[in-house]
């Protein structure tokens, strides 16, 4: 949000810390998009083939978007 202020014309994705609790925080002050990673798909999920998990987190990511838009 500090950022965003005084560079209004400059669109922003936001990386690092991202989570399915806080995604939305980041798109309400302006972020354009996010960058996620090893909150859904963690080295040890991938290794033990546990691609379930790996779906269900990318699910609560897109649910919390989902909300998101239409609250708008």
């Amino acid at each position: 949000k500090d950022i965003k202020a005084p560079l209004s014309h400059i669109r922003f994705l936001a990386v690092g810390g991202i989570n399915a609790d806080n995604i939305t925080e980041y798109l309400s002050v302006g972020a354009c998009g996010v960058g996620i990673g090893s909150d859904i798909a963690n080295k040890k999920l991938i290794e033990a083939n546990n691609f379930d998990v790996i779906e269900e987190n990318a699910r609560r990511y897109v649910k919390q978007i989902e909300i998101f838009e239409s609250s708008k």
